[in-house]
């Protein structure tokens, strides 16, 4: 699922694109093939294309440049799937679903994946935090974090973390990509939290969570994260990095078991093709996602 990014100049910029959206705005002015209330709140409606042309042409002005938002382990799993079956790219292990979002015009929610550490006492980590960062007091009910801040909560208290020192983040960044080195996500992973755990002899593993920590949590920490800035996600993307494992949630996401697909039994001979049966149809697949308004 791509995500918003700045627009780079292209000589075909503005043409190409404004086709596509003509296509499947032409596809989303039928009655939807499918319309499910998720449970996240959304409405996902989806439509069936069978025009072969129609495929054709959106497959044709489809944005070559794509960022895997949600999915990477399916694909890797796909990837070397793939790469086992050793049939040259034609067979059905070298094709895969995808959801891919034209996200200039329905651009994903970004969140945030927070952590909590067991067995840590708040105070003894805001005293051991002070001596490599600044430390400042917050209300319970805090604000979430701007980039390059995080907050440590739990007992009845929140504290905003910033300015951790550069030469301490550095050593312990050191062997990871160094498009990581300012990203909130690893400076939590590999620098707040084992310092904090190590001035307390704590061994336990902490835990990942969508939710935002409480701060009247008894017994664990929790550790808050700013949400990544799309600069940021994209400069990993273009680099070849993969984000830090946990950095980001993108919503809404397709509900499970809406879309199959479907082939049928494919014979090779000597590295040629031949297809069994002519029957099955590959359907481009359009998306759109609504919000629902909770009563």
């Amino acid at each position: 699922m791509p995500s918003r990014r700045e627009r780079r100049a292209h000589p075909a910029d503005g043409a190409e694109p404004g086709r596509r959206q003509r296509l499947l705005d032409h596809l989303a002015a039928t009655p939807p093939d499918s319309v499910i209330a998720a449970a996240d709140g959304t409405e996902q409606r989806i439509w069936a294309c069978r025009n072969l042309a129609m495929i054709a042409e959106a497959l044709r002005l489809a944005d070559p440049q794509l960022l895997v938002a949600d999915g990477h382990h399916r694909l890797e799993a796909a990837l070397r799937f793939h790469r086992s079956r050793g049939d040259g790219g034609l067979g059905p292990a070298s094709r895969i679903l995808a959801v891919a979002v034209d996200s200039s015009r329905f651009p994903p929610t970004l969140s945030a994946i927070h952590r909590t550490v067991p067995d840590v006492d708040i105070e003894q980590a805001v005293r051991t935090a002070s001596r490599f960062a600044r430390v400042r007091r917050l209300p319970t009910r805090f604000e979430p974090p701007r980039p390059g801040h995080l907050v440590l909560c739990g007992e009845g208290q929140a504290w905003e973390v910033s300015q951790i020192c550069r030469s301490l983040a550095e050593s312990r960044l050191r062997e990871l990509p160094r498009q990581w080195h300012d990203l909130d996500a690893a400076i939590a992973t590999h620098v707040l939290i084992p310092e904090l755990c190590a001035a307390q002899s704590v061994e336990r593993p902490f835990s990942y969570t969508h939710a935002l920590p409480s701060p009247t949590s008894q017994g664990r920490l929790g550790v808050v994260l700013p949400r990544p800035t799309l600069t940021q996600i994209w400069r990993c993307a273009e680099s070849g990095v993969a984000l830090p494992r946990k950095s980001t949630s993108f919503t809404p996401k397709p509900a499970p078991g809406q879309i199959s697909y479907l082939f049928e039994h494919e014979r090779f001979e000597h590295g040629a093709r031949r297809e069994m049966a002519t029957s099955a149809k590959e359907w481009f697949v359009s998306g759109q996602h609504r919000r629902q308004l909770r009563g």
